[in-house]
């Protein structure tokens, strides 16, 4: 899926084994190996229904896609765990080599990142792409991610700008070049913006890098997905159309779930979480006409989420946007 969509060695290594503390003993177990032991020791088993409904993107892939490609080869599967052991393996090094480069040419300060100049352009353009998204992530905490073609015109500015020059990146992001160095920080003010939702349907927020998928289901939906990055169900019977993703407005509130319908004001509630002032702007919220829903990869509100008595359900899920490379 990722290779559809684009992604580097880091997102084709696909899901570890073994992650901190984390352990998948059956990852690297396949579907048939699973059924043939269930069946010669004759054990019951339910299958997720989900499983065979073309909406999720992992369902087309496994039955449309796959059988395509185990008609070239019919050992496909472990070709291509295979191939995300190597990728995984391969990413780890050029990490661990990061480490030691990335001292000698990243400066942190306060209000941003520093890039030292000449030690910056003498690198291979594989570390200048994570040198580069390293530094992004850091002053927005994560909160956007750049797409290929955002980095390598970043990139392209960082080797030929001349002193003085600046280039604003997405989400009021500003990058400078200085005598010796390029200094990313946040802009002084950042762009508001404002998408309304297709349901169902993709919507793509340029501002922030990122897409939402929306679907509807009669009842409750059964499964996510875990292409996405953020996912949230709503009872659909509950919320007011059209629904839009936005910046936070002067006095957002939201009942947090898990709070007892408490109202809270957003402002607040970021104070609570600490999400650093300059981030609180490119924060995604979905609102419901004047009703934040959802504060995107934080938390929804409990007013409109699905209960027993839900008979239609959406769900949206979020992610980067298309040719993205990690």
């Amino acid at each position: 899926m990722r290779l559809v969509r684009g992604a580097g060695a880091s997102g084709l290594s696909a899901i570890p084994p073994l992650r901190e503390n984390i352990i998948r003993p059956l990852i690297e177990v396949t579907r048939e190996e699973v059924l043939e032991y269930l069946n010669r020791n004759r054990l019951e088993f339910v299958t997720d229904s989900s499983n065979s409904k073309p909406v999720y993107t992992r369902n087309r892939v496994r039955m449309d896609i796959m059988p395509v490609l185990r008609a070239f080869n019919p050992r496909i599967t472990e070709t291509l765990a295979s191939e995300a052991a190597i990728l995984r393996d391969e990413n780890e090094a050029i990490e661990a080599y990061l480490a030691t480069v990335s001292p000698g040419v990243v400066l942190r300060e306060k209000d941003g990142v520093r890039l030292k100049r000449d030690e910056f352009n003498a690198l291979l353009p594989a570390l200048k792409r994570r040198i580069l998204r390293t530094a992004v992530s850091e002053v927005d905490a994560g909160l956007i991610e750049l797409s290929y073609d955002q980095v390598e015109d970043a990139i392209r500015f960082l080797t030929s700008a001349q002193t003085g020059r600046a280039m604003n990146l997405p989400s009021g992001l500003i990058v400078e070049r200085e005598y010796d160095a390029f200094f990313l920080r946040p802009a002084a003010g950042r762009p508001e913006f404002r998408s309304e939702l297709s349901i169902p349907g993709v919507t793509v927020i340029p501002e922030v890098s990122l897409e939402a998928e929306a679907w509807l289901f009669d009842g409750r939906a059964e499964t996510g997905d875990e292409n996405y990055l953020w996912q949230a169900e709503f009872d659909y019977d509950k919320i007011s159309l059209p629904l839009e993703i936005r910046t936070r407005r002067p006095g957002d509130r939201f009942c947090p779930s898990g709070m007892g319908g408490k109202s809270k004001k957003l402002q607040d509630y970021f104070v609570d979480q600490k999400v650093p002032r300059r981030q609180r702007d490119i924060v995604p919220v979905l609102a419901s006409k004047e009703d934040v829903i959802w504060v995107v990869g934080m938390r929804t509100d409990e007013r409109f989420l699905p209960g027993a008595g839900t008979k239609r359900t959406v769900m949206i899920g979020i992610r980067r946007r298309s040719r993205e490379i990690r």
